[in-house]
């Protein structure tokens, strides 16, 4: 019984460890591929995209969004997917996104492996500067899983990240490939 358990964690794993996507679109591919299959699903390309980086913007479930998805250097795989939902001006509606994000992903990708949940000094929940303290960067509310992560950024938007840890490495290579090339 404890095989079988054990064969079945490992595939779930598996499963788990190459289905990272967003809109139906994984976080694997070329650039050519996941930007048209993002276009198809009705994301609109920024101007402001760049060699390595593509930005789009969007609805999904009548939410605008602005997706950045990072390419590797050479060989233009995509490793990661940054989702950036409407930025707020009130904490509390800022951190209802958050709440509502991270039991998402919870239920979908179980307990993080670290969350955290504070401000930095002087600053913290309650003093009605709580905004202020989120464009300061001083606002760490974060939740972190393997390859998925839900936070409130500097920008006061909550920001969700999406990474395939196979392009993550080859995305390492190959630019330690181009700085060592270029010394």
């Amino acid at each position: 019984m404890k095989k079988i358990a054990v064969i079945t964690l490992g595939l779930m794993l598996s499963i788990k460890g190459i289905s990272q996507e967003f809109m139906g679109v994984k976080v694997d591919g070329s650039k050519a591929t996941v930007a048209s299959q993002l276009i198809n699903k009705g994301m609109v390309k920024s101007a402001s995209s760049t060699p390595s980086t593509l930005i789009f913007k969007g609805y999904v479930s009548n939410t605008e969004i602005e997706l950045f998805v990072f390419f590797t250097p050479k060989t233009n795989l995509a490793w990661k997917f940054v989702v950036y939902l409407p930025k707020r001006t009130d904490w509390y509606d800022l951190k209802s996104d958050y709440e509502k994000y991270l039991e998402l992903f919870t239920n979908k990708y179980g307990t993080p492996t670290s969350s955290y949940n504070t401000f930095l000094s002087p600053y913290y929940e309650g003093d009605g500067y709580e905004t202020s303290a989120v464009g300061l960067d001083k606002c760490l509310y974060s939740a972190f899983w393997e390859k998925y992560s839900v936070e409130i950024s500097k920008y006061k938007q909550v920001k969700l990240t999406y990474e395939n840890s196979e392009n993550a490495e080859i995305n390492k290579k190959e630019k330690n490939q181009i700085n060592n090339a270029n010394f």
